[in-house]
Protein backbone atom coordinates (compact mmCIF):
# COMPACT_ATOMS: atom_id res chain seq x y z
CA UNK A 1 0.00 0.00 0.00
CA UNK A 2 1.21 3.67 -0.51
CA UNK A 3 0.63 6.19 1.63
CA UNK A 4 0.22 10.53 0.55
CA UNK A 5 1.77 12.40 2.98
CA UNK A 6 1.97 16.55 2.56
CA UNK A 7 5.23 18.03 1.01
CA UNK A 8 7.36 19.29 3.59
CA UNK A 9 9.13 22.87 2.56
CA UNK A 10 12.12 22.58 4.33
CA UNK A 11 12.58 18.54 2.75
CA UNK A 12 11.50 19.97 -0.84
CA UNK A 13 14.00 23.03 -0.55
CA UNK A 14 17.11 20.73 0.59
CA UNK A 15 16.13 18.94 -2.75
CA UNK A 16 16.31 21.79 -5.14
CA UNK A 17 19.52 23.01 -3.64
CA UNK A 18 21.28 19.65 -4.06
CA UNK A 19 19.68 19.80 -7.48
CA UNK A 20 20.60 23.17 -8.28
CA UNK A 21 24.16 22.26 -6.80
CA UNK A 22 24.47 19.19 -9.47
CA UNK A 23 23.19 21.32 -11.95
CA UNK A 24 26.38 24.24 -10.96
CA UNK A 25 29.14 21.03 -11.00
CA UNK A 26 27.78 19.97 -14.39
CA UNK A 27 28.17 23.47 -15.70
CA UNK A 28 31.26 24.19 -13.94
CA UNK A 29 32.66 20.92 -15.38
CA UNK A 30 31.51 21.81 -19.33
CA UNK A 31 33.11 25.22 -18.68
CA UNK A 32 36.59 23.90 -17.79
CA UNK A 33 36.15 21.18 -21.20
CA UNK A 34 35.57 24.69 -23.32
CA UNK A 35 38.10 27.07 -25.05
CA UNK A 36 37.66 30.74 -24.76
CA UNK A 37 37.20 32.33 -28.03
CA UNK A 38 37.49 36.21 -28.90
CA UNK A 39 36.32 37.49 -25.25
CA UNK A 40 33.81 34.71 -25.21
CA UNK A 41 34.04 32.88 -21.73
CA UNK A 42 34.32 28.74 -21.92
CA UNK A 43 30.55 28.84 -20.59
CA UNK A 44 29.36 30.67 -23.92
CA UNK A 45 28.89 34.28 -20.98
CA UNK A 46 30.34 37.67 -22.56
CA UNK A 47 33.48 38.70 -20.60
CA UNK A 48 32.64 41.83 -18.76
CA UNK A 49 29.23 41.80 -20.40
CA UNK A 50 25.58 40.89 -19.46
CA UNK A 51 24.68 37.21 -20.07
CA UNK A 52 20.74 37.77 -19.41
CA UNK A 53 20.84 38.82 -23.10
CA UNK A 54 21.94 38.20 -26.52
CA UNK A 55 25.53 40.07 -26.58
CA UNK A 56 27.11 41.65 -29.69
CA UNK A 57 29.33 37.87 -30.26
CA UNK A 58 26.33 36.25 -30.14
CA UNK A 59 25.85 34.90 -27.06
CA UNK A 60 22.09 34.01 -26.07
CA UNK A 61 20.86 33.39 -22.37
CA UNK A 62 18.59 30.55 -21.50
CA UNK A 63 16.70 30.54 -17.81
CA UNK A 64 15.46 27.23 -16.26
CA UNK A 65 12.66 28.61 -14.42
CA UNK A 66 12.41 25.90 -11.69
CA UNK A 67 15.81 25.79 -10.79
CA UNK A 68 16.93 29.14 -11.50
CA UNK A 69 20.22 28.60 -13.41
CA UNK A 70 20.97 30.56 -16.28
CA UNK A 71 22.92 28.94 -19.22
CA UNK A 72 24.14 30.62 -22.44
CA UNK A 73 24.46 28.91 -26.21
CA UNK A 74 27.51 29.40 -27.78
CA UNK A 75 26.16 31.24 -30.80
CA UNK A 76 29.66 33.16 -31.25
CA UNK A 77 31.95 29.83 -31.39
CA UNK A 78 29.55 28.33 -34.20
CA UNK A 79 29.53 31.77 -36.37
CA UNK A 80 33.64 31.76 -35.52
CA UNK A 81 33.43 28.00 -36.79
CA UNK A 82 31.25 28.81 -39.42
CA UNK A 83 33.74 32.04 -40.57
CA UNK A 84 36.63 29.86 -40.12
CA UNK A 85 35.22 27.25 -42.28
CA UNK A 86 34.39 29.67 -45.16
CA UNK A 87 38.40 31.14 -44.86
CA UNK A 88 40.02 27.98 -45.09
CA UNK A 89 37.33 26.99 -47.97
CA UNK A 90 39.02 30.07 -49.48
CA UNK A 91 42.71 29.56 -48.90
CA UNK A 92 41.70 26.24 -50.60
CA UNK A 93 40.37 27.57 -53.27
CA UNK A 94 43.10 29.82 -53.48
CA UNK A 95 46.24 27.43 -53.13
CA UNK A 96 44.02 25.90 -55.74
CA UNK A 97 44.10 28.15 -58.25
CA UNK A 98 48.03 28.86 -57.88
CA UNK A 99 48.81 25.75 -58.19
CA UNK A 100 46.35 25.34 -61.82
CA UNK A 101 48.43 28.88 -62.56
CA UNK A 102 51.84 27.24 -62.15
CA UNK A 103 50.97 24.15 -63.96
CA UNK A 104 49.80 26.35 -66.84
CA UNK A 105 52.43 28.25 -66.54
CA UNK A 106 54.54 25.11 -66.76
CA UNK A 107 52.91 23.69 -69.47
CA UNK A 108 53.14 26.77 -71.63
CA UNK A 109 56.82 27.17 -71.30
CA UNK A 110 57.37 23.18 -71.93
CA UNK A 111 55.33 24.55 -75.31
CA UNK A 112 57.54 27.39 -76.31
CA UNK A 113 60.95 25.18 -75.27
CA UNK A 114 59.34 22.83 -77.91
CA UNK A 115 58.41 25.33 -80.39
CA UNK A 116 61.98 26.75 -79.91
CA UNK A 117 63.55 23.54 -80.48
CA UNK A 118 61.27 22.56 -83.50
CA UNK A 119 62.11 25.92 -85.14
CA UNK A 120 66.08 25.45 -84.33
CA UNK A 121 65.88 22.23 -85.90
CA UNK A 122 63.96 23.51 -88.96
CA UNK A 123 66.64 26.35 -89.50
CA UNK A 124 69.34 24.06 -88.82
CA UNK A 125 68.30 21.17 -91.40
CA UNK A 126 66.83 24.20 -94.20
CA UNK A 127 71.36 25.48 -93.68
CA UNK A 128 72.23 21.95 -93.97
CA UNK A 129 70.19 21.89 -97.26
CA UNK A 130 71.78 25.45 -98.27
CA UNK A 131 75.10 24.08 -97.61
CA UNK A 132 74.70 20.90 -99.57
CA UNK A 133 72.85 22.87 -102.30
CA UNK A 134 76.08 25.06 -102.29
CA UNK A 135 78.55 22.48 -102.31
CA UNK A 136 76.62 20.25 -105.12
CA UNK A 137 76.82 23.40 -106.95
CA UNK A 138 80.49 23.86 -106.35
CA UNK A 139 81.58 20.95 -107.12
CA UNK A 140 79.57 20.98 -110.97
CA UNK A 141 81.18 24.23 -111.24
CA UNK A 142 84.86 22.45 -110.36
CA UNK A 143 84.09 19.87 -112.60
CA UNK A 144 82.67 22.25 -115.84
CA UNK A 145 85.50 23.92 -115.45
CA UNK A 146 88.29 21.14 -115.26
CA UNK A 147 86.63 19.60 -118.68
CA UNK A 148 86.53 23.12 -120.05
CA UNK A 149 90.17 23.72 -119.30
CA UNK A 150 90.90 20.39 -120.66
CA UNK A 151 88.70 21.33 -123.85
CA UNK A 152 91.01 24.15 -124.18
CA UNK A 153 93.78 22.61 -124.06
CA UNK A 154 93.37 20.03 -126.63
CA UNK A 155 91.75 22.44 -128.83
CA UNK A 156 95.36 24.40 -128.47
CA UNK A 157 97.36 21.56 -129.01
CA UNK A 158 95.03 20.48 -132.16
CA UNK A 159 96.44 22.17 -135.41
CA UNK A 160 93.73 20.45 -137.61
CA UNK A 161 90.78 22.05 -135.09
CA UNK A 162 89.01 24.70 -137.07
CA UNK A 163 86.39 25.08 -134.66
CA UNK A 164 87.58 27.80 -131.56
CA UNK A 165 86.96 27.74 -128.14
CA UNK A 166 85.26 31.08 -128.35
CA UNK A 167 82.56 30.05 -130.50
CA UNK A 168 81.83 26.69 -128.70
CA UNK A 169 81.49 28.74 -125.02
CA UNK A 170 78.81 30.76 -127.04
CA UNK A 171 76.86 27.80 -128.21
CA UNK A 172 77.30 26.28 -125.09
CA UNK A 173 75.66 29.08 -123.52
CA UNK A 174 72.89 29.31 -126.00
CA UNK A 175 72.22 25.61 -125.02
CA UNK A 176 71.96 26.26 -121.12
CA UNK A 177 70.16 29.24 -121.40
CA UNK A 178 67.22 27.86 -123.22
CA UNK A 179 67.31 24.61 -121.17
CA UNK A 180 67.11 26.66 -118.01
CA UNK A 181 64.43 29.78 -119.01
CA UNK A 182 62.17 27.72 -121.75
CA UNK A 183 59.49 24.97 -120.90
CA UNK A 184 59.24 23.62 -124.83
CA UNK A 185 60.59 20.43 -124.52
CA UNK A 186 62.56 20.68 -127.87
CA UNK A 187 64.84 23.06 -125.99
CA UNK A 188 65.66 20.42 -123.38
CA UNK A 189 66.16 17.27 -126.33
CA UNK A 190 69.60 18.08 -128.39
CA UNK A 191 69.74 15.46 -131.02
CA UNK A 192 73.53 14.30 -132.66
CA UNK A 193 71.72 14.17 -136.54
CA UNK A 194 71.40 18.12 -135.79
CA UNK A 195 74.77 18.52 -138.42
CA UNK A 196 75.11 21.91 -136.45
CA UNK A 197 74.91 20.55 -132.89
CA UNK A 198 77.24 18.23 -133.67
CA UNK A 199 79.81 19.99 -135.32
CA UNK A 200 80.01 23.13 -133.13
CA UNK A 201 78.86 21.25 -129.48
CA UNK A 202 78.32 17.69 -129.24
CA UNK A 203 81.18 15.76 -131.34
CA UNK A 204 83.73 17.08 -127.98
CA UNK A 205 83.34 14.80 -125.35
CA UNK A 206 84.15 17.48 -122.88
CA UNK A 207 81.23 19.54 -124.02
CA UNK A 208 78.98 16.15 -122.99
CA UNK A 209 80.35 15.67 -120.14
CA UNK A 210 79.28 19.08 -118.78
CA UNK A 211 76.26 18.90 -120.51
CA UNK A 212 75.39 15.74 -118.70
CA UNK A 213 77.17 16.29 -115.34
CA UNK A 214 76.81 19.94 -114.63
CA UNK A 215 73.21 20.70 -116.75
CA UNK A 216 71.59 17.51 -116.02
CA UNK A 217 70.97 15.87 -119.54
CA UNK A 218 71.07 12.38 -120.24
CA UNK A 219 72.10 10.53 -122.85
CA UNK A 220 69.71 8.28 -124.51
Amino acid sequence: AFSVREPNPAERARLLAARRRGEQLLTAANVRRRKPVNGTSAGGRVLGGNNNSLSEGGSAAVADDDFGIVTTAPTTAIALDHLLAQQQEMQQSSSEREARRSFLAKQEAKMEDVRRRREETIRAKRKAAEREQEQHFARKVAMAKQQWDALAARLDGDEGEKESLGDIRRLLEVVLRNAATKSDPKYKLLKTSNRNLWTRLLRFREVVAILENGAGFERR
